[in-house]
């Protein structure tokens, strides 16, 4: 028995006449009906969505009243044939033989089904990850960029500056020895 809290959805199925109150809280999960019926979990999922087997979806999935599994399974068991009864022909055998072999077909197809779908999903996870990823690199390069540019045109300013300050210094030497040409004396009286 699941004891927990009690589980909100959208319930699917007939009621059957030996629903109880209390039988309402046991639930099985899908992966537990499909070990009490004997088939795949998505078969589960689709019998509960027919309504062949009541119970409740919910975010966490579905959650299958136990009673209606339990009917569902002895329904089945029900319908097949009994110890002693009557032989079926030859081609009722060979149609039953075929419709065996379709159901555990059937169930490995959903298996591999299942299995391709959980890979997908990973691999949707993962190269949303690195598109994320990608995006992250290429706006650090963007702003790497940037910087590198500032940086370019910091050093073309000082650059500049530096010529500047050389052809000032330049001029400054060039006045420097006109005037240390000039004689003492025309330097100080201004002639």
């Amino acid at each position: 028995m699941v004891d927990g809290p009690t589980v909100s959805g959208t319930p699917s199925g007939i009621p059957f006449g030996n629903d109880r109150a209390s039988d309402r809280q046991e639930y099985y999960t899908v992966s537990e009906a499909a070990k009490v019926l004997g088939i795949s979990q998505r078969r589960v999922r689709q019998i509960a969505q027919d309504g062949k087997v009541e119970g409740v979806r919910s975010d966490d999935g579905w959650k299958l009243f136990r009673y209606s599994v339990h009917t569902f399974r002895d329904r089945r068991v029900a319908q097949e044939p009994k110890r002693g009864a009557r032989e079926p022909s030859s081609e009722a055998r060979e149609w039953i033989e075929r419709v065996t072999t379709l159901e555990r077909e059937l169930g490995r197809l959903e298996g591999r089904l299942e299995l391709t779908e959980r890979a997908e999903s990973t691999m949707r996870e993962e190269r949303q990850r690195l598109l994320e990823d990608l995006d992250r690199e290429r706006e650090r390069a963007a702003q790497e960029q940037a910087r590198a540019e500032e940086v370019q045109r910091d050093a073309e300013q000082i650059i500049q500056e530096r010529e500047e300050a050389q052809e000032e210094a330049r001029r400054l030497r060039e006045e420097l020895e006109a005037e240390r040409s000039k004689g003492f004396w025309r330097r100080l009286f201004g002639g």
